[in-house]
């Protein structure tokens, strides 16, 4: 993303959406500039703020919603979102803040995984165990189509899209399956919805899947993902 959206204007505002742990706006702080960064959880929020505290970087951190935000329109010359804002439910809100706070000439860029067989499966199998899967409408799988994204920010940016894999890897489907357990936060959030007897239906429909993809050299799950970048229009 950082790569594709090109070099940083120095003391240029930047918005981070839905920012995580902060790696997008540490790299722009890093870069020059000036980092605004935001996101739901607070706990992400204390993280990301401890991170930039630990690089000695100046980054402004909010909690809010990015359906949401109380910036100022044109706030930013760049918006960004990692894997962040897609999962918010009301993607029209999302593409609306983000063309309302990048001023005219300004960048914004989004990042989102594919439907991708093997990864569109795990997150199904993970729905199973809330009630609603990926394929409903406003998926977050719905924001790795380039169509379904021009539609959205079409009208207001010039966009250009970039493709790549980021596949998981482990050594063995119990090793991937404890990872998962205790460090995705998609999966944390799912257990913390399920009694003794779902949680442990859920394990084994884990390690059933990861075993699935397993082979001579480990487990492997493709996870191909798109950037859209888009220049605002004047």
């Amino acid at each position: 993303m950082m790569l594709a959206l090109g070099q940083v204007r120095p003391g240029a505002p930047w918005l981070d959406v839905a920012c995580g742990a902060g790696t997008i706006a540490l790299m722009a702080a890093r870069q020059g500039a000036k980092v605004t960064a935001q996101d739901l959880s607070p706990r992400m929020i204390e993280l990301a703020r401890a991170e930039a505290a630990g690089a000695e970087l100046n980054v402004t951190f909010d909690v809010g919603d990015c359906q949401r935000m109380t910036y100022p329109d044109g706030s930013f010359e760049v918006v960004t979102s990692a894997h962040g804002a897609v999962f918010a439910p009301d993607h029209e809100a999302v593409a609306g803040e983000i063309t309302r706070l990048c001023r005219p000439g300004g960048k914004a860029a989004i990042s989102a995984w594919t439907p991708q067989e093997g990864f569109l499966e795990l997150a199904n199998l993970e729905a199973e165990f809330t009630g609603r899967g990926p394929a409903d409408q406003n998926s977050p799988f719905e924001w790795g189509d380039p169509e379904y994204v021009d539609s959205l920010l079409g009208g207001a940016f010039q966009l250009q899209f970039f493709t790549g894999d980021s596949p998981i890897r482990g050594e063995s489907p119990e090793a991937l399956t404890r990872l998962f357990w205790e460090k995705s936060p998609r999966t944390v959030a799912v257990r913390a919805r399920l009694g003794p007897d779902r949680e442990h239906e859920l394990w084994s429909a884990l390690l059933a899947f990861f075993g699935r993809h397993a082979g001579t050299s480990g487990v492997v799950v493709g996870r191909s993902y798109l950037i859209a970048v888009g220049k605002r229009k004047v």
